[in-house]
């Protein structure tokens, strides 16, 4: 079920660990507050060098205190670029009143907050939000300078449940599948990993962001099916080998439990919470995430070099308003051969846009360390 709203959550400042940085900027406050001009550029320094604002340590972290939310817990702790940590408190299933953006209804209606979960603000979103601020202002670091944010996702009190049955769900994604087996842009898929990543060193596949099956969105169905097909590649390609067994994951928050039980059950995909699906990507990874809402190419550039990824492509030029470009990511790309798959057919113009695959030139490389 899609969430309507995100606010972030009330927070209280606790203490503050100045970070280390190559050049001089002041914070003030206790490390609550920066000036424009030192928060701009500290951030520029951070994209310029490739400094990743989320590393798999700050994901363990952020992602065991969810789980603590999951269990009770009703705060969280989040640091920003000053240093400053900042308790956060979680407040759900009271509800509020609450107007959405172009609603005819003038009228306010009643919400509640049902989840918490994650902002992912990359460097050109930071920069976009300090840039309005006057020259010369104070920046808050609470508000304005906290990457890994956390943030309430609110429900209309009254709503429609459109997730379907497991069955019928099963079986439009059967449906799905067969389609997606037979096309063009399906042979030209598995042509491209059979001729160019036969010799990678691959034990795992990691899916993004693709979207729910049980809420009747046709390219989430063959975007898993996709998966589907790379997860049969890899299991034929190494079948004969004696190494442990490649593991399969899948993260996004819209998963269902009928999405859940499918993915998991039929096709031998586990479900993660965010943020444990990049915690699991490294060197021999296959990362699929197709023009997400979330800065999955700036994520995964900061953590590892997957030996495959499959998203949309990286270089000058191609941005995306939710996924840009970053330095990180345009020196990724020059790591890997790019291949395109979808541009024969319809099919795949319309269920995977322009996404590529980018295969690593290095055929092995050692996981990195965290």
């Amino acid at each position: 079920m899609d969430s309507v709203t995100r606010n972030t959550l009330s927070m209280k400042y606790l203490w503050t660990v100045p970070p280390k940085t190559s050049t001089d900027w002041v914070i003030s406050g206790d490390g609550q507050m920066m000036k424009k001009e030192d928060a701009v550029a500290r951030i520029k320094e951070m994209d310029d060098t490739c400094v990743p604002f989320f590393t798999k340590e700050k994901f363990r972290e952020i992602g065991e205190q969810l789980k603590n939310v999951r269990n009770g817990s009703k705060t969280i702790q989040v640091k920003s670029l000053t240093g400053a940590v900042f308790e956060a408190t979680v407040d759900l299933n009271n509800p509020y009143l609450y107007r959405l953006y172009k609603d005819p209804d003038p009228e306010p209606k009643e919400f509640v907050n049902l989840a918490v979960t994650i902002d992912y603000i990359h460097p050109e979103r930071l920069l976009q939000y300090i840039e309005i601020e006057k020259s010369g202002s104070d920046i808050s670091a609470k508000g304005l300078l906290i990457p890994l944010q956390v943030v309430h996702e609110g429900y209309p009190v009254k709503r429609e449940d459109k997730t379907r049955k497991r069955d019928d769900v099963a079986e439009s994604f059967n449906h799905a599948r067969i389609a997606w087996e037979a096309s063009e842009t399906c042979k030209i898929f598995k042509s491209v990993l059979s001729n160019n990543a036969s010799g990678h060193k691959i034990n795992k596949i990691v899916g993004f962001a693709c979207g729910s099956l049980a809420q009747s969105r046709l390219r989430a169905a063959f975007q898993h099916a996709l998966l589907v097909t790379a997860k049969e590649w890899l299991e034929n390609r190494d079948k004969q080998l004696q190494d442990e067994a490649p593991t399969f994951y899948l993260q996004d928050p819209d998963y269902t439990t009928v999405d859940e039980e499918i993915l998991a059950k039929d096709f031998g995909f586990k479900v993660v919470p965010e943020p444990d699906g990049f915690v699991e990507v490294d060197e021999r990874s296959i990362v699929l995430s197709i023009a997400p809402t979330v800065s999955i190419k700036y994520i995964i550039a900061g953590i590892a070099s997957p030996a495959i990824v499959i998203w949309l492509p990286m270089g000058e030029g191609e941005e995306a308003a939710q996924d840009p470009n970053t330095q990180g990511v345009l020196k990724m790309a020059t790591e890997y051969n790019k291949h395109s798959f979808t541009d024969k057919e319809a099919l795949g113009k319309e269920n995977f846009q322009q996404a590529v695959i980018y295969i690593r030139k290095k055929k092995d490389l050692k996981v990195r360390e965290d």
